[in-house]
């Protein structure tokens, strides 16, 4: 191998070519240590900034869930408060048809009622006319009697 001089402030350096080699190692393990530093700093802060968009779109995803059970929450709540309303149309239903045979039957009851005492007032009625008649028959008779009587006195 060869050898150069190097002059360092007066004194010379005899510099061997594997020195030269091993100092070309050197440095370009250097280069490539500060390299992938750096390469390492920015997947870091690649990996950093991922991480940061992962927590940043899961904080998302959680508000929006909760915004979403919240709103299920809600339209539960509401059904059940329409069901719960709708029980109480139906028992009120069933009220009103309770009181509408009740009022049916009472009404039918008064019907008949009515029929009857009809019936009973047309029998008076029937039975007065009878001896209304009667006694107009019976009063007419008297009358024409009289009448007879006294038309046979004064002929005499």
């Amino acid at each position: 191998m060869r050898s150069c001089k190097a002059a360092t402030g007066g004194n010379a350096v005899e510099i061997d070519a594997t020195q030269v080699v091993v100092a070309l190692i050197g440095l370009t393990g250097a280069a490539l240590a500060v390299w992938a530093d750096r390469r390492g700093r920015r997947r870091q802060e690649s990996v950093q900034d991922a991480a940061n968009r992962i927590a940043e779109a899961k904080q998302r995803a959680e508000l929006k869930l909760a915004e979403r059970k919240q709103q299920f929450e809600e339209s539960e709540a509401e059904r059940a408060s329409q069901d719960r309303l709708i029980t109480r149309l139906y028992a009120e239903i069933d009220r009103l048809e309770d009181v509408n045979t009740r009022q049916r039957g009472a009404r039918d009851a008064d019907r008949a009622a009515c029929d009857r005492a009809r019936e009973e007032l047309v029998g008076t009625i029937t039975q007065l006319a009878g001896m209304v008649r009667d006694e107009v028959a019976q009063e007419a008779a008297r009358f024409a009697i009289d009448h007879a009587a006294r038309h046979e006195q004064t002929d005499h």
